[in-house]
């Protein structure tokens, strides 16, 4: 009998969902300490889950920094940490469910196919009815556009184009993908609000779809501005952004609140990570967030 996905509660709850791919960063801290913020200013809970889904991108032991770099932050979550690669169950069951409602098909495109379609996905093996001994991945049938009242961002519907058309919910080297994952996780925990960066704003109208397929609740969702070094990329682990130092913790705290477009005070930065936070708590106004996509930090 396919599980009754809907959430079951009303309580705020939160969540900050890093990849072990290498140690924070700044654009890091920034997406941690808006979502912390907000959950910890509405009363609400704040979970960690680890998103090591794809193991060929997972650098052994970077969860224990990434976890090390929050406590010192003076971050504390609300539950103990949870990891993707130990709930795969739960993922192959959305899956089935989905290929129940004939919302999946499979697809043998490769990666070198779909940048010859010019990088858009263009349906071509929706209709082929490819046999299980083919090598292929399982896609989602797009059909309708997903809307969502953004927090930070405002109003926002994104379609087929969008998410650049059908997307991938299971690879061919049989892993499961992102999108499901979050989807599925974020309904089985109980989020109710995800605050996170604005590189991640085409993949919420992927999982909003994915959620209203399976008839789950969603979340409310905002995206604060990504931080880009100084070439004006993004910064990440990939490209070798500096790791947040936590002997700075409270200089770091400072610098994210003054991104995210918050109140700060004089001397804070001489205070412990826990008074910054406390301070920033009393302070929180999501409404002074900047609406900008990205924000050049060094």
């Amino acid at each position: 009998m396919p599980v009754a996905f809907e959430h079951m509660t009303q309580t705020y709850r939160g969540r900050f969902a890093p990849s072990p791919t290498g140690p924070l960063h700044f654009g890091s801290l920034v997406a941690a300490l808006a979502s912390w913020l907000d959950a910890r200013a509405n009363n609400g809970e704040w979970l960690v889950r680890i998103e090591d889904i794809d193991p060929p991108r997972v650098v052994a032991e970077s969860d224990k920094y990434i976890l090390n770099s929050l406590e010192a932050h003076a971050f504390v979550w609300n539950e103990p940490v949870s990891y993707q690669s130990q709930r795969h169950d739960l993922y192959k069951e959305a899956l089935d469910q989905l290929g129940a409602q004939t919302r999946t098909y499979h697809c043998r495109c490769t990666r070198a196919d779909i940048a010859a379609m010019g990088g858009t996905y263009d349906g071509r093996c929706k209709n082929a009815a490819l046999a299980d001994d083919i090598p292929h991945s399982v896609r989602f049938a797009v059909d309708k556009s997903a809307r969502w009242e953004d927090l930070i961002q405002g109003p926002t519907e994104l379609g087929k184009a969008g998410v650049q058309g059908d997307f991938v919910l299971f690879r061919r080297d049989q892993v499961y993908s992102y999108q499901l994952a979050v989807a599925v996780d974020d309904w089985q925990q109980d989020i109710t609000h995800v605050i996170r960066g604005y590189d991640l704003f085409d993949s919420t109208a992927r999982q909003l779809m994915l959620l209203n397929a399976l008839d789950i609740n969603t979340a409310r969702y905002g995206h604060v501005p990504m931080a880009l070094g100084s070439d004006g990329h993004k910064l990440s682990k990939q490209n070798q952004a500096e790791p947040l130092d936590g002997k700075n913790a409270s200089r770091n705290l400072v610098a994210a609140l003054q991104f995210l477009g918050q109140e700060t005070a004089e001397d804070l930065e001489n205070a412990g990570p826990s008074e910054v936070l406390d301070f920033a708590v009393q302070n929180w106004n999501i409404d002074k967030v900047p609406e900008q996509q990205s924000i050049r930090v060094c």
